[in-house]
């Protein structure tokens, strides 16, 4: 998914690779120039989902105090919840900032396997 806002795809996921290293100020800087919390990447991942990937407790909270979806999954390609994506990594710190913003624990992803399904 391209946005005409930005060059190419490098640009537009600049917010992810902020994420996924805890950058906090990146994080503020491009989201203040407008770089979108719900692009989902090649790996159907949004920031939030990089962010959990790399354990980034910080950036994770960061991200849904501005706004990003905490249950955001890209539904057309069987995506994952940054919820399973934690209980996938064993990031269980993240996993409780997910549950204490409300992520549902039931959606599910890949193969048909939700967070809840995940952690058994």
């Amino acid at each position: 998914m391209h946005d005409a806002a930005f060059e190419d795809e490098f640009a537009l996921e600049a917010l992810h690779r902020a994420a996924a290293v805890g950058d906090i100020d990146a994080l503020s800087r491009l989201l203040a120039e407008g770089h979108p919390l719900t692009h989902y990447d090649e790996r159907h991942y949004t920031a939030l989902h990089h962010a959990v990937l790399h354990g980034e407790l910080a950036a994770a909270r960061w991200l849904l105090e501005h706004g990003a979806a905490v249950d955001a999954h890209d539904t057309a390609n069987i995506g994952e919840t940054a919820l399973s994506v934690a209980v996938r990594g064993e990031h269980v710190d993240v996993v409780a900032l997910l549950l204490a913003h409300g992520a549902d624990s039931d959606i599910p992803g890949w193969m048909g396997q939700s967070a809840r399904t995940r952690a058994a």
